[in-house]
């Protein structure tokens, strides 16, 4: 059975598919009973006043107090407008949806990359910590290298200097 927002909706989209011939109460009662709806002809007649105006309102003077079966009725202006909100809400809840579930991935591959990260770093941490704690030996060979002899770069600067002083005499 259907709930009664779910009829209300259900009777305002048969409308909406037929905006232009209009509705007949007798093909909505049809329409609701192809989906297996149950509910009672004057229910359903209220229901329909409340939504719907005849197509040719100058012609049935009444408006919509009594529904006559063969008689083409349309959706109301505010009918149109509950219908219209009702499309955009659901439209909005499933975009909610999508950018919950799209924050909730996002934030699910950041705890991963940061997992990972710092697992990485505690492994660089621990080979930081081997090479600290290995004894480190310099053999002969590398303290010659090491060794800076100037006497070289004094003969060199006098070179330089005296060259300098004779070009400016």
């Amino acid at each position: 059975m259907f709930r009664k927002n779910d009829l209300y909706i259900e009777i305002l989209k048969f409308g909406k598919d037929k905006i232009e011939e209009g509705i007949k109460f007798s093909d909505l009662i049809k329409q609701l009973e192809r989906k297996r709806v149950n509910i009672n002809e004057f229910r359903l007649a209220n229901l329909v006043c409340s939504m719907y105006v005849p197509l040719d309102q100058g012609k049935y003077n009444w408006g919509c107090t009594t529904l006559k079966a063969d008689i083409p009725y349309v959706l109301t202006l505010e009918s149109r407008f509950r219908l219209l909100e009702h499309e955009e809400l659901k439209n909005a809840n499933s975009s909610s949806l999508i950018a919950t579930l799209l924050a909730i991935s996002a934030l699910i591959i950041s705890i991963i990359g940061l997992y990972f990260s710092r697992s990485a770093s505690n492994e660089q941490m621990e080979i930081s910590k081997q090479q600290l704690n290995q004894s480190v030996t310099i053999n002969q060979e590398q303290l010659e290298d090491l060794k800076f002899d100037p006497s070289g770069l004094y003969e060199k600067l006098d070179g330089i200097i005296g060259n300098t002083m004779q070009a400016v005499k």
